[in-house]
C-alpha cells in the first residue's frame, strides 16, 4: 500500500510540526480571504525608472531556488536599465535585522534601493516609470491591480508587468479558492511580459492555451560554486549510495512514491544491504526499511552537496509538474544514475545519458529500474555526456538584456 504520510508525520516531530504549521496558516478559521486591493498605490511625480521585484517572502532561509533566481534576474535587468530598484515583500513577515535577507546594501523601507514589507505599509508610492517583476501567483494577484491603476493614473496604456513563471502554481493548491486566484493571474495576456524558466514549462503553458504579449524563456543552469566542484572531482570513486530528494510535505515531490519504491527494493533486491540511502531535502528522522535505513543528512553547503553527488552512484528525484526541477539535473550531470518522471511536455531522458525518465513512475517501476541500476554498479563512471547549455549558463544573461530592451521601449 502507498506510504501513509499522516502516520509518518506522527512519528516525526520536526516534519509534523512543519506540516501542521503550514495547514494552520492556510486553514485558520473556516476560510482564508485574499484582498485584491491590498496594495494602495499613491502617485509619485518622479520620471525616473525604478525596477520593482515583488516576492512572497524575504527571510534568509527561504532565499534559494525560485527567489534566488528572481534576485539574479532582477539584478541583471536593473544593471541593464541603470536604474534604482525596490524589493516589495507581500508575505506575513516584517523586517528583522537577524532574519531578513541582505541584498546589495538595500535599506529597510527605502523607496529607492530599499526593501518594503506590505505588513508594515500597504500604501506604496508608484511613479510613471515604475516597472514590476512578479515572481509567484500571489505577487501577481496583488500587483496586476496596481498596474491597471498606474496605466489610468499616468496615461500609459501600453505598460506591462514582467511575470517570472517558475511552475504551474495552481497545481500547488488543487480544486480550491487559491487554484482559481492563481490561475486567473495567467489570463492577463496583453498586460504581460512572461519569463519562463524552462522550455518544458513554456510548452506546457502553450498547450494549456495561455499566450502573452511577449514571451522569454531561459534554461536552468548549474550553480557556479557547484560547477567548480564538478570540474575538480570528475574521477572520484562512487560509493554504493542512493541519493533521494525527500520532501514529505511537498506533494509534487511525491515522497510517497519514493518511499514505497525503496521499501519494495529493500525487500526484494538481494544486495540491498550493501547500499546506503541518503535523503536531501526536508528534515525527518531515519526511516527503517527491511534491509536499509533512509537517513537525512542535513542541509549541506553547495560544495558539500557537490561532493556528495560526485561520490554517489544512484539517485531518485521526482517532480509531478511540468517544471524539470533542479535536483535531477544536478544529480545526472554529476554522474549519478538518476531516476525521475516525465509529465505532460516534460521528458528529461535526452538531458544527459545518466537521466532515466519514467512515463509511469509507480513504485514497482521505480523499484525495477533502481534494481537494474544497482546491478550495473561501477566504482567510476566511465563517461558522462553533459548538457552544454546547462553547464555554460542557460542563456539567462541574454534573456535579461532582451527584457530590459523591451522595458525601455515602454518607458
Amino acid at each position: 500500500m502507498i506510504f501513509e504520510l499522516k502516520e509518518f508525520l506522527r512519528n516525526n516531530k520536526v516534519t509534523s510540526e512543519l506540516y501542521m504549521r503550514l495547514r494552520t496558516v492556510r486553514h485558520k478559521g473556516k476560510f482564508v480571504t485574499y484582498d485584491e486591493d491590498r496594495v494602495r498605490p499613491i502617485a509619485d511625480g518622479s520620471e525616473s525608472i525604478r525596477l520593482n521585484l515583488i516576492v512572497p517572502c524575504f527571510t534568509k532561509s527561504f532565499v534559494y531556488g525560485g527567489i534566488a533566481t528572481a534576485l539574479k534576474i532582477f539584478k541583471e535587468i536593473q544593471s541593464e536599465l541603470n536604474c534604482n530598484g525596490r524589493i516589495i515583500v507581500t508575505g506575513i513577515e516584517k523586517y528583522n535585522k537577524h532574519l531578513t535577507y541582505e541584498f546589495d546594501g538595500y535599506s529597510h523601507n527605502a523607496d529607492r534601493d530599499g526593501i518594503c514589507f506590505l505588513t508594515e505599509r500597504t500604501e506604496m508610492n508608484v511613479c510613471k516609470n515604475d516597472f514590476f517583476i512578479c515572481t509567484s501567483w500571489i505577487t501577481a494577484f496583488y500587483f496586476y491591480p496596481v498596474l491597471h491603476w498606474q496605466k489610468k493614473q499616468f496615461g500609459i496604456a501600453g505598460r506591462k508587468i514582467v511575470y517570472l513563471i517558475q511552475d504551474f502554481e495552481p497545481g500547488f493548491v488543487p480544486w480550491s479558492t487559491e487554484y482559481v486566484l492563481a490561475e486567473q493571474t495567467y489570463r492577463h495576456s496583453e498586460d504581460t511580459i512572461a519569463i519562463f524558466n524552462s522550455k518544458e514549462l513554456s510548452e506546457y503553458f502553450h498547450i494549456s492555451g495561455y499566450k502573452y504579449f511577449i514571451e522569454k524563456t531561459f534554461s536552468p543552469a548549474l550553480n557556479e560554486s557547484m560547477k567548480k566542484v564538478l570540474v575538480s572531482g570528475m574521477n572520484k570513486k562512487r560509493e554504493k549510495r542512493i541519493l533521494i530528494y525527500g520532501r514529505p510535505v511537498s506533494d509534487r515531490n511525491a515522497f510517497g512514491l519514493i518511499y514505497e519504491a525503496l521499501k519494495e527494493w529493500s525487500d526484494t533486491y538481494v544486495n540491498a544491504g550493501e547500499w546506503q540511502i541518503v535523503s536531501l531535502g526536508d528534515k525527518f528522522d531515519d526511516i527503517r526499511l527491511s534491509n536499509n535505513r533512509i537517513v537525512f543528512k542535513g542541509k549541506l553547503s553547495l560544495e558539500k552537496y557537490g561532493e556528495m553527488l560526485l561520490s554517489s552512484y544512484a539517485g531518485i528525484s521526482l517532480m509531478i509538474s511540468p517544471h524539470p526541477s533542479y535536483p535531477p539535473l544536478e544529480m545526472s550531470v554529476f554522474g549519478v544514475r538518476t531516476i525521475t518522471n516525465s509529465f505532460a511536455t516534460k521528458d528529461l531522458s535526452g538531458f544527459c545519458e545518466n537521466m532515466i525518465s519514467l512515463d509511469n513512475p509507480v513504485p514497482k517501476a521505480i523499484c525495477k529500474k533502481l534494481t537494474e541500476i544497482c546491478e550495473e554498479y561501477q566504482t567510476h563512471v566511465p563517461r558522462i555526456i553533459r548538457d552544454g547549455e546547462y553547464i555554460s549558463g542557460g542563456g539567462m544573461d541574454g534573456m535579461c538584456r532582451s527584457v530590459a530592451a523591451e522595458l525601455l521601449k515602454l518607458a
